[in-house]
């Protein structure tokens, strides 16, 4: 194989990877008809490569797409992205009423903007102050132990 061989099997695969991922990612119908110098054809396409080039056909000659044109199909990735990206945004509104409790002007939890949390970040919320609340006993009975560094009691 000589090096110009090899650069076009190289580009032809970069090529259909690029089209395979905005198939994925943006639902696009593709379809790429290549022909190498020697005159061997090679394609590619997410679904059948006929129906693509007859809408693309259908298209130029000015007919109006319709909604057959362009055939909806189910995309798990898309599920699973919108779904993450749900749990993102809980997690980051989490995060910032965390981060006013802990780092609020007084430091109580009436800082935080709990108001827009829901039920479940409440809830996730309240298991996380209370493990919280707990590590602060533990802690303060470790500097009220007798014979500690910290011996006297804490004021109330």
């Amino acid at each position: 194989m000589n090096n110009r061989q090899r650069t076009f099997t190289n580009r032809l695969k970069y090529l259909f990877d690029k089209a395979f991922a905005l198939c994925i990612h943006c639902g696009a119908s593709i379809a790429i008809l290549v022909l190498s110098s020697e005159g061997e054809p090679y394609a590619f396409a997410d679904q059948d490569i006929v129906s693509i080039i007859n809408r693309f056909i259908r298209t130029q000659n000015n007919h109006e797409p319709s909604k057959t044109d362009y055939p909806t199909r189910p995309n798990p990735f898309k599920d699973e992205y919108l779904q993450l990206l749900k749990e993102l945004k809980i997690e980051e509104r989490l995060s910032l009423a965390l981060a006013q409790i802990n780092f609020g002007r007084s430091g109580f939890e009436g800082d935080a903007e709990v108001d827009s949390l829901g039920l479940d970040d409440l809830k996730l919320l309240a298991e996380r102050v209370e493990r919280l609340r707990e590590n602060v006993v533990k802690r303060v009975e470790e500097v009220q132990k007798p014979g500690g560094r910290w011996a006297r009691p804490l004021r109330a």
